[in-house]
């Protein structure tokens, strides 16, 4: 991580993110010391096993960690944490109905080949198993979107770690674009040239802009921004769905991949496709824009442009290609998207709520105080 120009990153983190940090490389180190002991002592430690297992590894640290940020940061919230996890509750009470009302009707239609579905019997039907199944499930349900909130606020707390400490140096650099790229060949420094090329190129900022010009305006929210979230999410679903529909058509292509590894594969992009989309949004909080004759240049529409720009095509070529190259059962694909895509959107929308609620005010004022310092 790049540290800022007016200190270290570690003395511009505020205390709780410090505390945090710490907690999260200490189970770190735990976790991945247990993976590489108890793979020696099992005398199964490969290098395909390893790299699997500490992927998995970092999406338990994270889960681990979000409990810790959520002790930190659940009072910043919009919209109350004890409304929030009333909505939970109602999810979860819904969710346990209609299931059950669909076990019942496959165990009647015996669609798997038995009267038998999950806890439910047919031929031992009475109020009691009724009611522990849909326990059960209420319970089951609870769990995953709690565990999914501590995981989310573990990442979404990375993530505005990583945004106080690179956006305000990031916007610093952007505002000298012009003056280090008009005359490129003519520059003694040309690898410092370079990297203002690629931030223009990053955020797609016309050359006919003069990037002195940039300005920024934060004001913080009185009510929660649901078209915002409305927008992230519309995002989110579409790189998740060009994403989901690469990973099931790789499950049906090959089958040296186990089951186990997949699910590693799928979590992994559960909680990193609503991070690419939400590090745009910094920028629309921000107002971040560049002044121009006629229109002004939004930081945000350049980098969500470019990001998705080449996100759709490069992963419609891929997944195109594959279908043409490769035979490939539909009926299984369909399933396996089925069965994948409905948990993406469950855990997109957490994360992307997460992050609107509970951090996006107080890393835009983080990041403006630390921007007027070093601009």
């Amino acid at each position: 991580m790049k540290n800022s120009k007016d200190g270290g990153f570690w003395i511009n983190l505020e205390r709780s993110d410090r505390r945090i940090l710490i907690f999260f490389f200490f189970c770190l180190v735990v976790i991945i010391t247990s993976i590489i002991v108890t793979g020696i002592l099992s005398l199964q430690l490969n290098l395909v096993s390893f790299v699997f297992s500490v992927l998995a590894g970092l999406v338990v640290t994270l889960s681990i960690t979000g409990i810790l940020a959520f002790v930190y940061y659940y009072k910043r919230a919009i919209i109350s944490t004890r409304k929030v996890l009333s909505w939970f509750t109602i999810f979860a009470f819904i969710f346990s109905a209609v299931a059950n009302v669909v076990i019942y009707l496959l165990a009647q239609t015996q669609y798997f080949g038995s009267s038998t579905v999950f806890l439910f019997d047919l031929n031992a039907i009475s109020v009691y198993s009724i009611l522990w199944q849909f326990l059960v499930l209420f319970l089951l349900a609870l769990f995953v979107e709690v565990d999914l909130m501590f995981e989310a606020f573990g990442l979404i707390w990375m993530l505005a770690v990583v945004e106080k400490s690179a956006v305000p140096d990031t916007l610093a650099d952007i505002t000298k674009i012009t003056s280090n790229t008009s005359n490129f060949m003519s520059k003694k420094d040309k690898s410092n040239s370079r990297k203002y090329l690629m931030l223009q190129w990053l955020f797609n900022i016309p050359d006919v802009l003069d990037t002195k010009l940039l300005t920024i305006n934060f004001e913080p929210k009185q009510r929660f921004p649901w078209k915002v979230l409305k927008t992230a999410f519309l995002w989110v679903s579409i790189l998740g769905f060009i994403i989901a529909m690469l990973i099931v058509n790789y499950i049906t292509s090959f089958a040296q991949i186990s089951i186990e590894n997949m699910l590693v594969i799928s979590g992994l992009i559960t909680t990193m496709t609503p991070i690419i989309v939400l590090s745009w949004f910094i920028f629309l909080k921000l107002d971040a824009r560049i002044k121009g004759s006629i229109n002004d240049f939004k930081l945000y529409n350049g980098l969500k442009s470019r990001t998705t720009s080449y996100t759709v095509t490069f992963g419609s070529i891929i997944l195109l290609i594959r279908l043409a190259l490769i035979k490939t059962d539909l009926h299984q694909l369909f399933w396996l998207f089925a069965s994948y895509y409905p948990l993406f959107l469950i855990s997109a929308i957490i994360f992307t709520f997460i992050y609107f609620n509970y951090f996006e005010d107080d890393v835009a004022r983080n990041i403006v105080n630390r921007y007027r310092k070093i601009e």
